[in-house]
């Protein structure tokens, strides 16, 4: 087989392959040395292959990208000035877990047929705008530019801070600041609206036994009796320039600001608020 000759210390350049080399003094290299070097530099087809794939969008990023749209068009969908932050689950995806935050959770049933091929979505709720925030099942329509149409199903719960304890407390254990901790609550499973703030709940006590983690309720709680049954108390009357108090006897016990009856004399009560330990006021 032939050999060329390479002058010394001269760049050559292999035509076929674009690739620059120096060549040594006395060096020679064969005539298929391009071809050879060619090869070793092209990828193979199945290298081709492999590596149109990585850059090409594929159906699975079209359909991931189309999630990540849909999901950002929920969330602005959803979002009010009070409604904190809204997080949006797809179908598929982990429960969210309780946020750092009072916040507005989306669930979405399941994903429409063909969502990559949905360009430019929009969504649109037969409803008034002040209704979409409202927890429970919504039903939404997504328009797509190409004329696509899909029925969507999200259900919406709203999350806010509220007292819980977090040790069992047994009944008639005044609700000290100590024995009290925010959680992040779903609101639609809560009976009642609960305590945001422990200064809401100083004056009260335990009505029945709350278990470990369980958020603090109106049904929940009592006042503290400040007047138990058969006291005698204070009953103090007060009116412009003037002030007066008598003694009567206490039918009912209550806490702070209830009401209850009292006696004034034998077969004469009245309903009175109480003010304070053993004091009343009409």
């Amino acid at each position: 087989m032939p050999k060329i000759s390479v002058a010394k210390g001269l760049w050559r350049t292999i035509a076929s392959t674009g690739l620059l080399v120096l060549l040594p003094v006395g060096a020679a290299v064969h005539a298929n040395t391009s071809d050879a070097i060619g090869s070793a530099i092209q990828p193979s087809a199945a290298q081709a292959s492999a590596s149109a794939s990585t850059t090409a969008p594929s159906d699975k990023d079209a359909q991931t990208r189309a999630v990540e749209t849909l999901r950002w068009q929920l969330s602005d969908f959803f979002t009010a000035e009070d409604s904190g932050p809204v997080r949006v689950r797809m179908p598929g995806e982990p429960p969210l877990s309780a946020p750092g935050e009072a916040s507005v959770q989306l669930e979405l049933r399941r994903l429409p047929a063909r969502l990559k091929d949905c360009s430019a979505p929009q969504l649109s709720l037969n409803a008034a705008r002040s209704d979409r925030h409202t927890p429970g099942l919504k039903r939404l329509q997504l328009l797509c530019a190409n004329g696509q149409q899909h029925i969507i199903s999200v259900r919406m719960k709203r999350y806010a801070w509220r007292l819980s304890t977090p040790q069992p407390l047994a009944s008639g254990t005044p609700l000290a600041p100590a024995r009290l901790t925010p959680v992040l609550t779903p609101l639609g499973k809560l009976r009642g609206n609960g305590f945001e703030s422990a200064a809401a709940l100083s004056g009260f006590e335990v009505r029945r036994r709350l278990r470990a983690g369980e958020v603090i309720t109106r049904n929940s709680v009592r006042a503290i009796p400040l007047v138990n049954f058969g006291d005698t108390v204070t009953y103090q009357v007060s009116g412009t320039g003037f002030s007066m108090q008598r003694s009567a006897r206490a039918l009912e016990a209550g806490g702070l600001d209830e009401r209850i009856r009292i006696e004034l004399a034998p077969g004469d009560w009245v309903r009175a608020r109480v003010i304070g330990p053993r004091r009343v006021a009409p």
